[in-house]
C-alpha cells in the first residue's frame, strides 16, 4: 500500500483589489485574555478604587466578548484611536472597515479592508501593523486567576466603537497577517516549494511505514493485517497532523491519500 501526503497552506490572508485596496481575511481584533491598564485609563476608575498611576491587570470576559462580536461589524478603521459617531466622524483618519467579525474562543476574528494608500503602506513597511479595538465597557472588580494569570476586575458590557492601526498592539497576538511561516512558499494548492518540509514528512511516512512492518503476523489474516495497518496508521498520521499543525499554524489542511 502507498500513501503519500499532500499540504495546503494559504498563500496570504491578504489580498489587493483591482482599485488598490487591501482586504485582510482574517485577523485577531481583540482576546479574552489579561492585559495591563494604568488606574486613569480604566472606566470609572476612581469610583471603583484604582489609583491613577498604578496598573492594574484587567481580563476580557469571554461571553462578554463573543456577546459584543456584532457591534464590531462595519465599525470604522482609523490611524489612531479616537472614539467616533455620526456627528463626530474624522473622515481625515478613516482608512477603512471591519467585517465578518466572529468570537473563535478566546480570540474575536474579522476581516479588514483597507482604503488608504498610506494606511496600507504603513502594514506593509511594519509600521502600523497592529490593531487595536476601542470600546466602551463596564468594569466588575475583584480579583481573580485566568490561566496562571492574575487579573483585578473583569471587562463586561463591551461595546465596540472602532479599531485603530498601531505600532504596538495591547492584544499581542493582534496583528496584521502576512503569509506562510518564513521560508515557506507554494507551488499550488496541494504542494510545497520547500522541499525540505516535503521531505521531512516523507521521512516520517516511511518511518510509520518501516514500524507497521514489524507488526507481528501469526495467525493473522492478510484482510485483518490491513485493517490494523490502516488503523495504526491513522493513528499515527493524526498525531503528525496535530504536530504540525502546531508547528505550521497557516496549515489549512493535511490529506492522507492510498
Amino acid at each position: 500500500m502507498t500513501h503519500f501526503i499532500s499540504m495546503a497552506f494559504d498563500q496570504s490572508v491578504r489580498e489587493t483589489s483591482p482599485e488598490g485596496h487591501l482586504r485582510i481575511h482574517r485577523c485577531i481584533l481583540s482576546a479574552a485574555t489579561v492585559s495591563p491598564y494604568l488606574g486613569k485609563e480604566i472606566v470609572d476608575g476612581a469610583r471603583l478604587g484604582f489609583r491613577p498611576d498604578v496598573l492594574y491587570q484587567l481580563y476580557r470576559d469571554p461571553q462578554a466578548l463573543a456577546k459584543a462580536a456584532d457591534t464590531m461589524n462595519g465599525k470604522p478603521i482609523l490611524m489612531q484611536h479616537r472614539a467616533v459617531s455620526s456627528t463626530d466622524h474624522p473622515a481625515e483618519i478613516t482608512v477603512g472597515a471591519v467585517s465578518d467579525v466572529r468570537f473563535e474562543n478566546p480570540n474575536l476574528i474579522g476581516a479588514l479592508t483597507i482604503w488608504d494608500r498610506s494606511a496600507i503602506s504603513a502594514i506593509e513597511n511594519g509600521s502600523q501593523r497592529g490593531v487595536s479595538a476601542g470600546y466602551r465597557y463596564r468594569v466588575q472588580p475583584g480579583s481573580g486567576v485566568t490561566n496562571g494569570q492574575r487579573y483585578d476586575g473583569r471587562m463586561v458590557d463591551i461595546s465596540f466603537n472602532h479599531l485603530a492601526l498601531v505600532a504596538e498592539p495591547r492584544v499581542a497576538t493582534a496583528i496584521i497577517g502576512d503569509a506562510l511561516p518564513k521560508g515557506m512558499k507554494l507551488i499550488n494548492q496541494d504542494h510545497l516549494q520547500n522541499r525540505s518540509v516535503e521531505r521531512s514528512l516523507e521521512k516520517r511516512v516511511s518511518q510509520i511505514l518501516d514500524e507497521l512492518e514489524t507488526i507481528p503476523q501469526e495467525d493473522v489474516s492478510s484482510t485483518a493485517m490491513d485493517s490494523l495497518m490502516e488503523q495504526r496508521f491513522a493513528e499515527r498520521q493524526e498525531r503528525e497532523r496535530k504536530a504540525f499543525s502546531e508547528q505550521f499554524p497557516e496549515v489549512s489542511r493535511i490529506q492522507v491519500k492510498g
